[in-house]
């Protein structure tokens, strides 16, 4: 995890709460005016009148009234109808921004956001990986990482997930690393888990499970291997003969 769980921290933090609101509502005073300049210029090019250039005048004109000054020759009502239909596009427009930026923000406690976001994480993938591959073992000392077979990587753990649940790239662990996995019953734990990483291992394996299930599945194919053998302790099975 890349941070601790809770409440999201505070996008203003330190108490500048009031001065975004400040810089925004100025911000926001000079869009609705670039918008009434806008609405000004268009209203005037579909009725042949003028509109003054952008800028302070303009704004005092409108703030005061003075419409003939600001767009002469062009008829109030219209400006005012392009007005609406410019003010409802720029509203549409940022709530659909600010829902597809709130899709990529992460809520609290978002394990899945905390791993995409965490730099640790660029150690897993497959390119660092392979590295530590290549150094682990001495058979692959003069291969090149870039060109490792995925087999010869390490275990596949799976993928990451980015913001937007849109898929990433594969992690791995090394042949040095400890995986512990906490799953519910039948939830996959020997198929998702055991099955692949005993049959993918380029080397030896010892693998214990209280069912025959993992050894059914993995010993024949194990057997099948050049200078490979399979040797079972089965204790309810010694005991019987």
């Amino acid at each position: 995890m890349s941070r601790a769980l809770g409440p999201r921290p505070s996008l203003a933090p330190g108490g500048t709460a009031g001065c975004w609101a400040v810089l925004a509502a100025c911000w926001g005073l000079v869009t609705l005016n670039g918008i009434v300049w806008a609405a000004a210029r268009i209203a005037a090019g579909l009725s042949g009148g003028a509109a003054e250039p952008f800028g302070i005048k303009f704004a005092a004109d409108v703030l005061h009234g003075r419409t003939s000054t600001a767009w002469p020759h062009t008829p109030t009502p219209a400006v005012m109808a392009v007005t609406a239909v410019l003010l409802a596009l720029a509203v549409t427009v940022v709530a659909l921004a600010g829902r597809a930026i709130a899709r990529h923000l992460p809520v609290p406690g978002d394990s899945v956001a905390a791993l995409a976001a965490n730099p640790a994480m660029a150690a897993l993938t497959r390119l660092p990986a392979a590295r530590t591959a290549t150094q682990l073992r001495r058979s692959l000392a003069d291969a090149d990482p870039h060109r490792l077979d995925t087999s010869e990587v390490g275990l596949t753990l799976g993928r990451l997930i980015r913001a937007g649940r849109r898929l990433g790239p594969a992690v791995y662990a090394s042949w040095e690393d400890t995986v512990v996995a906490f799953m519910a019953p039948r939830t996959g734990k020997t198929t998702a888990q055991a099955i692949p990483f005993v049959l993918s291992a380029p080397g030896p394996v010892i693998a214990t499970s209280n069912k025959a299930d993992l050894w059914a599945a993995t010993a024949t194919l194990r057997a099948t291997e050049p200078r490979s053998a399979v040797w079972l302790f089965d204790r309810k099975y010694s005991e019987v003969l």
